[in-house]
């Protein structure tokens, strides 16, 4: 017998209807980002909360997520929220924070310098759980939106950084100027030259995208395209050239096999040749071609923390901050310049180690031991799984999975939450596309063999699969119309008895 139920996102499942839209609900989050990217780093001081210094820019975070986080529990939840689709993502992350703040305790800091290291495990889980939220919010079509808008704002900041730093615009202030290697690598105060691409790569994976699917118009998704390839070459870093030549051979391995998409395999290679042509005309590739850096000193010296202490240690980590006090040592100099204040680095009975660990994958394994290591496996396990059997978002699926090689090469999630707020709002927004995993859903009225939507912004996590053994065309799915003889907002269910 055929069926009709309300999907899970119908207001009338949910019992009452939102207060506001959701564009609406959205602005508290877009005025912070626009401060974020925009407001220069020197307008922004350094507040004393409850003793602690706090750096007024990612306070705001912190109260972000709890007006996002008091909706989030007072409203009723949906059976999307608790399918799964998010991989039990934010509760490993929660259970690595919170060893963290207990391993604080083993950590040999002084009381003063371990709370102030507290502070960036709370600003950024805040980040982390504020782009959970964001997306949690979303429907389904809703998610790809959200996304798409995140995508533009990101080009338009691409574009006002790689400006000031091509055609010097005056924005910056001349101390923050750099001109060593032909131009002022681009950068802002979103993201620094040396991390930026971590947020930008998997922006340009969304942009690709949409615009192979058609879902926006060609010459907007090549001019964000080519504004984003621009900035990451314009970085001047060595290790986002190397994450974004992992992902542009990925992408040609994938699309180029498929029918009617070299096109869109050569206008990508148009779009980069363009972007090298403008930014190589003003910088030089000296930076590139070096071989040395100082980063290798913490590689080195982690191998002897790791080879000198015994299996317990290293299965336990030394503690949250006991190599890489960072946030102790960035307030110590009140602003100061870090390697003019001469704490840019020190000796210990290892050997030498950098103020912090430029790594984000050393830190874990180094100070959290196998707790960090999990952790580690479980974010970059989950990505690249996510990659794999993405299909029909295979280009953003691949472009958010190959930055979590980034974490090989410099501290993210645990050191600017304002900028990793824009990888994580990414990272949920990919699980919340993808498709359900078997035993996952939770359409749970009876077992059913085949389901048809009948609400036009249902998504893939509101039904079983059509057949049992039927390949998922979820483009296909998701475009059957309305049928006139049901009511608007219904699953369709056919049962096998």
């Amino acid at each position: 017998m055929w069926q009709a139920v309300p999907y899970p996102l119908d207001p009338r499942f949910l019992g009452r209807r939102h207060l506001l839209p959701t564009w609406l609900q959205e602005w508290p989050f877009w005025m912070a980002l626009v401060i974020w990217s925009f407001l220069p780093s020197r307008m922004t001081g350094i507040w004393q909360v409850f003793g602690l210094p706090v750096r007024s820019r990612e306070l705001l975070v912190i109260l972000l997520v709890c007006l996002y986080g008091m909706g989030f529990v007072t409203r009723p939840k949906t059976r999307a929220e608790n399918a799964g689709w998010h991989r039990d993502l934010p509760i490993a992350l929660g259970f690595t924070l919170l060893y963290a703040l207990l391993s604080l305790a083993w950590s040999n800091l002084k009381a003063e310098d371990a709370a102030k290291m507290a502070y960036p495990l709370v600003s950024n889980g805040a980040s982390a759980y504020l782009g959970y939220m964001l997306i949690t919010k979303q429907s389904g079509a809703g998610t790809r939106k959200f996304l798409w808008r995140l995508t533009i704002f990101m080009a338009v900041v691409a574009a006002v950084y790689s400006a000031e730093s091509l055609f010097s615009l005056g924005l910056r202030s001349p101390v923050a100027i750099f001109t060593g290697d032909g131009m002022d690598r681009v950068k802002g105060p979103l993201f620094q030259s040396s991390t930026g691409y971590f947020i930008l790569l998997p922006a340009l994976a969304f942009a690709l995208q949409e615009t192979a699917d058609g879902r926006v118009p060609r010459f907007l998704g090549g001019a964000v395209v080519f504004t984003l390839l621009v900035a990451i070459l314009g970085l001047g870093s060595r290790a986002g050239i190397l994450v974004l030549s992992v992902f542009l051979v990925i992408f040609a391995f994938v699309h180029g096999r498929r029918p009617g998409h070299l096109i869109l395999v050569a206008a990508l290679t148009a779009c980069l040749v363009g972007a090298c042509l403008v930014v190589f005309s003003h910088a030089t590739t000296t930076r590139l071609t070096k071989t040395e850096s100082d980063r290798s000193y913490n590689w080195a010296t982690s191998w002897e923390i790791a080879a000198g202490r015994s299996l317990v240690a290293n299965l336990a980590g030394s503690g949250y901050g006991s190599w890489w006090p960072w946030y102790a040592t960035e307030m110590s100099i009140e602003g100061r310049d870090i390697a003019k204040a001469r704490l840019d680095s020190r000796v210990t009975r290892y050997g030498i180690l950098l103020y912090h660990a430029h790594s984000t994958i050393l830190a874990l394994v180094i100070e959290l031991g196998l707790v960090g290591f999990l952790f580690a496996v479980t974010l970059v396990g989950t990505l690249f799984r996510a990659a794999l059997r993405s299909g029909h978002i295979s280009c953003f699926a691949w472009g958010v999975a190959v930055s979590t090689i980034s974490l090989l090469f410099d501290l993210f999630l645990f050191m600017t939450p304002t900028r990793d707020l824009v990888w994580w709002v990414y990272v949920f927004g990919l699980l919340r596309l993808m498709p359900p995993t078997r035993g996952r859903l939770h359409a749970r009225t009876e077992p059913c063999s085949r389901v048809r939507l009948m609400g036009p912004s249902a998504t893939a996590w509101d039904v079983r699969r059509r057949f049992e053994d039927e390949p998922r065309d979820w483009e296909s799915i998701l475009s059957t119309p309305t049928s006139p003889s049901r009511e608007p907002g219904s699953v369709e269910i056919s049962s096998t008895s």
